[in-house]
């Protein structure tokens, strides 16, 4: 039971790691790009 605990963490855990890792710099490049392309004023 613990160690099934442990691994479903783990899953988690590589999840939010990978997301945290890839999804915020795609979406400060694309926010980046949009304010760069289309500034607001």
């Amino acid at each position: 039971m613990f160690n099934y605990v442990m691994a479903n963490f783990g899953i988690h855990f590589m999840a939010i790691f990978y997301a945290y890792f890839f999804l915020i710099p795609i979406y400060c490049y694309k926010f980046s790009v949009k304010k760069y392309f289309f500034p607001v004023k």
